[in-house]
């Protein structure tokens, strides 16, 4: 379907892609127009169509490309994982989105808009699709960290999968508490530098909270 875009070289897919990721993230489906895409690209309105046919197709099309690339970033996250403890687990995990999102704003910029504006989720069932896709995919790895985490020094005066359950349900506390925090500034604007400086002093209190007490060398 994309056969057009996909035979041009790709610094220039990807100019059209970060600036379509850009210009639907920062104001909407509804609010952007294929002029504004054009413009941002560097390319005329009539190729925006000669490439995706319509305005839904490159707002579908962005929504496969950007759920490949985010898969992508993960990688061989199976490797990574093993030998560390479940906490150190979780902070690889946020490593390698924060990496991502340092890499690929636009892309996140993106899904940030169709995530907290409900409007932009009413335009297209695939778009809807491929985002329960990927955040099943994601609810995929994190279930990776239930399993493995044999090294994990859990205090012993409580049982491991409860231990596990108040760990999770504190990150995912923490990330509502996040979003709750930014959903009202556009994400390129965010400075995301002191929420993860705190993210990260929040693994070493859950380390304290959680674990066996480091014996003194």
């Amino acid at each position: 379907m994309y056969q057009y875009f996909y035979a041009l070289p790709e610094e220039k897919q990807q100019r059209i892609r970060n600036a379509a990721f850009r210009e639907f993230g920062k104001n909407g489906y509804k609010k952007t127009s294929t002029e504004q895409i054009a413009i941002a690209a560097g390319i005329s309105k009539a190729m925006v169509f000669h490439y995706f046919r319509s305005k839904i197709g490159l707002f579908e099309y962005l929504f496969e490309s950007g759920t490949t690339l985010i898969k992508n970033t993960y990688g061989n996250v199976h490797e990574q994982l093993e030998g560390k403890d479940f906490i150190k687990q979780y902070q690889l995990l946020s490593e390698i989105k924060l990496k991502a999102m340092k890499e690929l704003p636009e892309l996140f910029e993106f899904f940030a808009m169709f995530y907290l504006r409900e409007e932009n989720r009413q335009v297209s069932a695939k778009c809807v699709a491929l985002y329960e896709e990927l955040i099943q995919f994601q609810q995929s790895v994190y279930s990776l960290v239930y399993k493995k985490n044999s090294h994990t020094p859990f205090r012993k005066d409580l049982p491991e999968d409860q231990l596990k359950n108040y760990i999770s349900w504190l990150f995912e506390g923490y990330t509502s508490s996040l979003i709750a925090k930014i959903k009202e500034t556009p994400f390129g604007e965010t400075d995301f530098a002191p929420y993860w400086k705190e993210y990260f002093t929040m693994l070493t209190d859950l380390e304290t909270l959680f674990y066996e007490p480091k014996e003194d060398v």
